[in-house]
C-alpha cells in the first residue's frame, strides 16, 4: 500500500455510543462499553467536585488518543519507523455570553496540537505522516468541521516522561 492509498482506502461507517449517569453536582459517571465507567466533573470553583477531568478536558483527550492511534496506522501503511511519539493539544474555548442565553453559545474557539516524534525518517516523511493523519483523524475532522481554528505542528524530539516531582526525563 502506497502513501496515496492512505487517504483514498474505505472504511466501513461505524458506530460508538456512551453513557453518562449524574452523580451529584457536575459530576457524572461514563460508560463505554464494558469498561470501568470513569467521572466526568467540573473544578470545585465551578461547582464540581473535581473528581475527574472535565468534558472539555475529555475533548483534548479525545483528539491526542486519536491523533496517536491514527497516526500508528497511518506510519504501518507508510512503513514508516518511529521509536516514540508524543502527541499534546491545547484548546481555547469561549464559555459565551450571559448563560442562558443563546447569543453567543460556548464553543472552542482554536486547538493547537503538537506532535513529538522519535524518529530517523527524513522531515519529508514526517510532513507527510502529519498530512495523513490529519485527514484520517475523526476527532481533528469534528474540530475543523465544526469552525475550531485547529494548527498541527511536529517536532523531531527524544521524548520525556513527567516524574512524581513534576520534573522530565528523556525516554
Amino acid at each position: 500500500m502506497g502513501e496515496a492509498d492512505v487517504i483514498e482506502h474505505q472504511t466501513p461507517v461505524i458506530t460508538r455510543q456512551a453513557k453518562a449517569v449524574w452523580r451529584g453536582n457536575a459530576k457524572h459517571a461514563v460508560y463505554v462499553r464494558d469498561f470501568v465507567p470513569f467521572m466526568a466533573d467540573e473544578p470545585r470553583t465551578q461547582g464540581g467536585e473535581d473528581a475527574g477531568p472535565t468534558p472539555i478536558e475529555y475533548v483534548m483527550g479525545g483528539l491526542v488518543a486519536c491523533t496517536a492511534v491514527i497516526l500508528g496506522r497511518v506510519a504501518k501503511a507508510m512503513r514508516f519507523t518511529y521509536r516514540g511519539l508524543e502527541v499534546e493539544a491545547k484548546g481555547t474555548v469561549d464559555l459565551g455570553g450571559v448563560p442562558g442565553s443563546t447569543e453567543r453559545p460556548p464553543r472552542f474557539q482554536s486547538v493547537t496540537s503538537c506532535l513529538r516524534i522519535n524518529t530517523d525518517e527524513p522531515d519529508h516523511r514526517i510532513q507527510r505522516l502529519v498530512e495523513l493523519t490529519e485527514v484520517r483523524c475523526p476527532v481533528m475532522n469534528l474540530l475543523r468541521t465544526a469552525g475550531v481554528e485547529l494548527t498541527v505542528s511536529w517536532k523531531r524530539a527524544p521524548l520525556t516522561l513527567k516524574t512524581a516531582s513534576g520534573g522530565t526525563m528523556p525516554t
